[in-house]
């Protein structure tokens, strides 16, 4: 079996509803699934195992935590089962997003603004400097900024997520179809 792989590790990500970060990893092995994240100071570690030979589209596996919490993380893995994202959920009613394999950034993004001020955004695009090149729209990517191509306000936030090149696409905000 020269050149065989007998593990696999992708990266891993938590963000609770107290917007607490955790990053580490999970690990598929020829012995079994195993996870592990932390703060990124050190102060909270959580870890877990899982059946690595399941192939179901969702996935629930125990957890506990270096403070005594302990839970449960449910996700949904994407068709070649080397990403996901889900839930977590702890012992103390704690909630959370969690990703692993290229969604793992998805997870630790800042949840979307509950209610910025529309006027706010649509008086920044209203004063947007003329373009150096011509007359050309040129809108901010703001809560309410006017979009130049449909001319409405751009209310609807889109997370950031990767391209099937791999590429990284920063989230933003668009106007309704």
């Amino acid at each position: 079996m020269a050149g065989c792989a007998t593990s696999y590790t992708t990266p891993a990500a938590v963000r609770l509803s107290t917007e607490t970060v955790l990053i580490g990893t999970t690990t598929a092995a020829l012995s079994g699934g195993t996870f592990e994240v932390s703060a990124p100071d050190g102060s909270l570690k959580c870890a877990g195992t899982y059946d690595a030979y399941d192939t179901s589209a969702v996935l629930s596996a125990p957890f506990t935590c270096s403070d005594g919490r302990y839970g449960t993380v449910t996700v949904t893995r994407s068709p070649d089962r080397l990403s996901g994202k889900g839930t977590i959920s702890l012992s103390d009613g704690s909630v959370g997003a969690v990703a692993f394999g290229k969604d793992a950034a998805a997870a630790i993004e800042p949840p979307p603004p509950e209610s910025p001020p529309v006027l706010a955004g649509l008086a920044a695009a209203a004063t947007a400097p003329a373009s150096p090149y011509g007359s050309g729209c040129q809108s901010t990517n703001t809560y309410g900024a006017m979009s130049c191509v449909t001319g409405r306000p751009r209310t609807t936030y889109v997370r950031g997520y990767y391209r099937r090149n791999g590429t990284y696409v920063r989230p933003y905000y668009r106007s309704r179809k």
